[in-house]
């Protein structure tokens, strides 16, 4: 696998991730981990980190 296949596939890979949390935002999902409670707050941060990564992975892999 060359190097633009892998950012691409991981870049979608994230946005997947980004967009199943804001899912579980919009359909106020319940996560559990251990019997810990996720709160809405940790989907937020997910999103926008993920989002991130994801828009910079394209955007790389485009110049790339």
């Amino acid at each position: 696998m060359d190097k633009k296949t892998y950012i691409t596939i991981t870049s979608a890979l994230l946005l997947i991730v980004a967009l199943l949390h804001v899912a579980r935002l919009l359909f106020s999902w319940e996560i559990s981990v251990g019997g810990w409670m996720a709160p809405a707050w940790v989907s937020w941060a997910a999103v926008i980190v993920a989002g991130f990564l994801s828009y910079s992975g394209f955007m790389l892999g485009k110049r790339g």
